[in-house]
């Protein structure tokens, strides 16, 4: 499993994860001299023949302790700006956007900071602030020089549902703080181009294009979504409905679709080869991919997908072995190097656990002799490909998405196949609709491909939720990655006893583990969400979150039963009669919205007797200081989300 970059890959992913635990210029400076010295020390030694080869191993040495410093000094330069100070000295915030989403529900964007400007006028540079930027309607673009207003508040997960990893995901890309401000606060002053503002120009360019023509507006989202990388054109359902099969990679940009389009791109230029420089069709590959990752946003996972196949493009060229576990290290590593914060983004770390299992455990278990059976050992390979990467990742996944999915072996044999030929098909039909010859057969087959595709997923998910809600910890997750590692070296190498004896401890340890944590499950509960209209409360009941959304301009009431839980919910959103009154009984939460207009008198006889009054942030703020009033005189216990945010009902824990 050692590979010519494994050293310096290890020792630059610890120096990383030191900068992140607070190490700074003082560590770098340590590990950079303690390299430097072993180095001296072993090329000291190097001149005598017999010290030098006993010696030999402390090359390893100063590799690691080199890399460790550029590790921590790469972090350090790219260290996310926070402050400890008070966040509401700083006025103003002067700034370029770098991305920017557009939807009717508001806009959000990426400002990169330059200066801050404080109340009293003065302005401090900010180096590495990236602030979210929420706005009604952002009346700018990418690249775009622009000043702010700034109420500057440190990004948290939301208290609006139960799922955690947002704050997580956002500072993995170095935003740390968000802010909020009208549409027409915001000033602009200028434009300074850059490449992920271009990128950004072509993708948006590409995908009108795409909307123009004459799919279905379904077929057109699921295309941009696959081909472009765009999720914001991706309905929540649909995106759920594939994370239940385990087919939820199809919609993120990764290596299978850098493989699918670099296999498509190869193919295209097959005739090349007729004229003998199949090196030079090897290089135009790489270079159509690179600009196919340029007009994706460089997403960590495509990068590290393109990188792999440039280093095996020119080790082809120079004709030098080719190592697809050194690739997969040599593409990492650059990525880091330029970026350290894409240590912890969740799509490098599954993509890379997904190909790494892919090298280590596919040729490994498959049974048939490649030589003897070349067919059968195909198919059998395509299925342990599916069993691979969904061992190597599902941990990972589960940590971060809560669920795994019972059906991910059959729906990936049986749509996978599927994916190659559509995009095929599709590349095909926006090639001839760009060179003014569209094609209504082919629309046709791309619409019913979609609507098969679809209807297959909902088939093997039974219309979903077939998934099994399991959340490991951290500890949970390190030992089954320690057990996969185990298992590869086992494997790959001399299949030792000592082997065996350690993958069946650390499996062991990790049922332990993960059994432990099933008896440590989350509660049941709901939360009451905060916003305007309609009234939403997230649910969680025997492990799986869903959400109820109530009908606005009715009375609804809904029961919520959980272990450990069961609540009489009613939202009032009309004015209702007195039959409809008269149906409240016993309720343990009653939501008054900005549609009831009546006393709380008639109310407060249907709350039991531990019931509260929640009063929806729909209501106006003169309405709402009246109605809290009222039941304070009632002796009714008041809610209010406005003032306290969402209400949490969890279940206590026996």
């Amino acid at each position: 499993m050692y590979a010519t970059m494994l050293t310096p890959f290890i020792g630059l992913v610890i120096g990383i994860l030191a900068g992140m635990s607070g190490a700074g210029i003082g560590v770098f400076a340590i590990a950079a001299l303690c390299a430097s010295g072993v180095w001296l020390l072993t090329i000291r030694a190097s001149r005598d023949p017999v010290k030098g080869f006993a010696r030999n191993g402390y090359h390893f040495v100063w590799i690691f302790l080199a890399f460790l410093s550029v590790g921590v000094l790469t972090y350090d330069i790219n260290r996310p700006w926070q402050t400890d100070g008070d966040l509401s000295r700083f006025y103003a915030a002067d700034g370029s956007i770098r991305s920017l989403t557009q939807s009717t529900a508001g806009d959000r964007a990426v400002i990169e900071v330059r200066r801050l400007i404080m109340a009293d006028g003065n302005a401090m540079p900010a180096v590495n602030l990236k602030i979210r930027l929420y706005s009604d309607a952002i009346g700018a673009r990418v690249d775009d020089d622009v000043i702010i207003p700034l109420h500057l508040e440190p990004i948290e997960d939301s208290p609006d549902i139960f799922s955690k990893g947002y704050a997580s995901a956002m500072r993995s890309k170095g935003i740390c703080y968000s802010t909020r401000c009208a549409g027409n606060e915001i000033s602009v002053y200028g434009h300074t181009s850059t490449f992920t503002g271009m990128a950004l120009d072509l993708r948006d360019q590409i995908e009108g294009f795409i909307e123009k023509t004459s799919l279905d507006r379904a077929t057109i989202n699921f295309l941009i979504t696959i081909l472009l990388g765009d999720r914001a054109f991706l309905d929540r359902e649909t995106r759920e409905l594939f994370a239940d099969a385990g087919v939820s990679h199809i919609l993120a940009m990764s290596g299978m679709h850098v493989a699918i389009i670099s296999g498509i791109i190869l193919w295209l230029l097959f005739p090349v080869n007729f004229f003998g420089h199949y090196r030079l069709r090897l290089l135009l590959s790489v270079v159509i991919l690179l600009l196919y990752a340029f007009v994706t946003g460089w997403q960590p996972s495509t990068v590290r997908a393109t990188l792999m196949m440039a280093a095996m493009a020119v080790a082809v060229c120079l004709e030098r072995k080719n190592s697809a576990w050194n690739s997969l290290i040599l593409a990492t590593f650059v990525i880091l190097l330029f970026n350290p914060l894409s240590l912890l983004d969740v799509g490098l770390q599954l993509s890379f656990l997904c190909v790494a299992s892919l090298i280590f455990l596919v040729n490994p278990l498959n049974p048939i002799d490649h030589h003897d059976h070349p067919v059968l050992y195909r198919v059998c390979s395509v299925m342990l490909t599916a069993v691979a990467a969904t061992f190597g990742t599902w941990c990972v996944s589960a940590s971060y998405f809560g669920t795994f999915p019972l059906v991910f072996l059959p729906a990936n044999i049986l749509v996978l196949p599927l994916l190659p030929f559509y995009l095929v098909v599709a590349i095909f039909f926006f090639v001839l609709g760009a060179c003014g010859l569209p094609l209504s057969p082919v629309a046709w087959i791309l619409d019913e491909g979609h609507g098969l595709l679809i209807g297959l997923v909902r088939w093997l998910t039974d219309g979903g939720g077939s998934a099994v809600r399991f959340s490991p910890t951290a500890m949970t997750v390190v030992l089954w990655l320690l057990f996969a590692a185990m298992l590869a070296v086992y494997l790959n190498g001399d299949r030792k006893r000592w082997k065996i004896v350690a993958c069946s401890l650390l499996g062991v340890s990790f049922v332990v583990s993960a059994a432990f944590q099933s008896n440590q499950a989350e509660a049941d509960g709901f939360i009451v969400r905060s916003g305007l209209s309609p009234v939403t409360i997230a649910t969680r009941v025997g492990g799986t979150e869903g959400t109820v959304v109530f009908r606005p301009a009715s009375t609804t009431l809904c029961d919520i039963t959980g272990e450990g839980i069961s609540s009489r919910v009613a939202v009032i959103d009309e004015n209702p009669d007195s039959i409809t009154v008269s149906r409240l009984k016993d309720c343990d939460i009653i939501v008054v919205a900005s549609g009831y207009r009546g006393d709380l008198e008639n109310l407060s006889r249907g709350l039991s007797r531990e019931g509260r009054l929640v009063i929806h942030q729909s209501v106006r703020r003169a309405r709402e200081v009246i109605l809290m009033h009222k039941a304070d005189s009632l002796g009714i216990e008041c809610h209010s989300i406005r003032r306290d945010g969402p209400l949490r009902v969890i279940a206590r824990k026996p």
